[in-house]
This record gives structure tokens, C-alpha cells and sequence, in this order.
């Protein structure tokens, strides 16, 4: 049925179509992708936070502190301010689809107020494109708040006699080196780290 249809292109129940068609009437989205939209604009604050710390301390070390002026720190900051500038685009764009005149500023401010709103958004012809676009906007913060994050791998069982423990792993996802000294967690070494996971193979374990 029609009725069944989704305006969000990431929708996951299966009914997505990227554009409701305007002759229906009620919600633009599915009951998923509403409580996704809502779930969105209560994450919202939180990344934009995390962003907004990344962004200042690029341009205002603390006291005692070095300016984190490397390649690293400088694209760190540039990032943080291109989605801060995004995100802020991107909800002005919507304030100014349900009201006139925007009662607010900023993009805290803004998001509450359109997440006050969520009914009327959720009927509104371009839902779909909001939701997506609130979806792509956190995953963007996610990396600028966390460009580098920390994976941990469970690589197997322990092979040290009698030890029944696991050997576990954690790496950057973005790092070159190699990780520290392997250990199971009981502290048995393991393999030398850079021939670990390429030698290793569950069926050997002891």
C-alpha cells in the first residue's frame, strides 16, 4: 500500500522510495524512521559538543599547552569547522521551511526547536531528506570527534599449556605502527606483534 511507503532512502524496513509522493496525506516517514529522526535531534547536541571542543582546541590552546598546530591538529581543526558550518546551514535551511522568521540562533538552539516539532516534520514532504541528512551530519561529527579510534580484536584463545584465557588486540584505525607485545589476558606473551595476525590461525592453537 501506499500508505506504507517511506520518504527516508536509508529507511530499513524495506519501504524506502527517497520521495513520498505529495498526494498522500499524514507522515512522510515510517514509524522506524520517525523514531530515528527523534533519536537523531537528541544526539544532536552531544556531537555537535564534542565538534565544537575539537574546533576550540585547535584555535585556543589551554594554558601551558602547545597550539596543536601539525598537519594533523590543523585538519582536526578545518574539519570541525567546515560541520559546524554544515550543520548550522543545514538546520537554518529547515527553520526557515516551517516558520517565516526564525525565532533563534545557533545550532543548539535551532535543533531543539525543530526537534519541538517533530510531528509537523515528519509529515512534511522532504522528511526523508532530513532524516538523511541529520544521519549524515552525526556520522560526519562521529569523525571529526573521533578520527582515530581505538578497535579491539579478540585474535583467538591463548596457546600457553593449561591456559584457557583469550589474546586480544587493540589498534588505531589509522595508525601504522604496529601493535604493542601481544598478551591473553592473563598476561602470557604471544606471537612478536607485526606477525601476529598474518601467522596466526585458530586451528594451531594449543
Amino acid at each position: 500500500m501506499l500508505t506504507n511507503l517511506c520518504a527516508s532512502a536509508s529507511c530499513r524496513t524495506g519501504h524506502a522510495t527517497g520521495a513520498a509522493p505529495s498526494i498522500i496525506p499524514g507522515p512522510r516517514l515510517c514509524a522506524q524512521c520517525r523514531a530515528r529522526l527523534e533519536q537523531a535531534f537528541r544526539e544532536l547536541p552531544g556531537w555537535y559538543a564534542r565538534c565544537a571542543r575539537v574546533l576550540a582546541n585547535g584555535r585556543a590552546p589551554a594554558a601551558g599547552r602547545p597550539r596543536s598546530g601539525g598537519p594533523s591538529g590543523r585538519r582536526a581543526t578545518a574539519a570541525a569547522a567546515e560541520l559546524c558550518t554544515a550543520l548550522n546551514t543545514f538546520l537554518r535551511s529547515w527553520c526557515e521551511r516551517t516558520v517565516t522568521n526564525v525565532p533563534v540562533e545557533g545550532s543548539l538552539p535551532m535543533a531543539a526547536f525543530l526537534a519541538a516539532r517533530l510531528d509537523e516534520l515528519a509529515r512534511h514532504p522532504q522528511a526523508g531528506e532530513l532524516l538523511d541528512g541529520l544521519d549524515a551530519l552525526i556520522a560526519t561529527a562521529r569523525l571529526v570527534a573521533h578520527p582515530n579510534p581505538l578497535l579491539h580484536t579478540e585474535l583467538g584463545p591463548c596457546r600457553h599449556a593449561g591456559c584457557d584465557r583469550v589474546v586480544r588486540v587493540a589498534v588505531r584505525v589509522n595508525s601504522e605502527l604496529p601493535p604493542p607485545r601481544l598478551s591473553c589476558d592473563a598476561g602470557h606473551p604471544w606471537l612478536p606483534a607485526p606477525r601476529a595476525a598474518e601467522r596466526y590461525r585458530p586451528e594451531r592453537a594449543a
